[in-house]
């Protein structure tokens, strides 16, 4: 609950209101997300809910992994199962139409609206937005 209220006027700007309500009248937009984390999983979440699929999202998640929760990565080391800490799930990801791209972002062109992306299992993919969101927050791991 508390996230969702400070995240509330970055989401109405993002999408461009004062205060925007679920529905169709939002404009289709394009949004990649750089970094997947709990904030970053918390605006895919907030804009699916208000976007009605008027909204195209792309993560780049430079982890193996969807989102998970970082303060429960402590208990990680009791059962070794990332489902048990993660936020979501690449099956949830496809349900919601939200696209992971696993790997790094290498350069953002501003002007063209464009990321590249070295993607993890080699070579690059260029993905294309109309507004970027930039959650890259710390660099923490699931252990081996």
């Amino acid at each position: 609950p508390t996230a969702r209220v400070k995240l509330e006027p970055f989401i109405n700007w993002l999408l461009g209101g004062d205060k925007l309500t679920a529905g169709p009248s939002i404009a289709a937009k394009s949004v990649v997300l750089v970094g997947y984390g709990p904030i970053g999983h918390g605006v895919i979440k907030r804009l699916l809910e208000i976007a009605a699929g008027n909204i195209k999202i792309t993560v780049v998640c430079e982890e193996p992994h969807a989102a998970y929760n970082r303060v429960k990565l402590t208990s990680y080391f009791q059962h070794r199962t990332h489902d048990k800490i993660a936020y979501s799930t690449p099956e949830w990801c496809v349900k919601s139409g939200v696209k992971l791209v696993f790997g790094k972002a290498a350069s953002i062109d501003r002007g063209a609206k464009k990321v590249d992306v070295d993607l993890s299992q080699g070579g690059s993919e260029v993905v294309s937005y109309d507004d970027l969101v930039l959650a890259t927050g710390s660099k923490p791991f699931i252990p081996p």
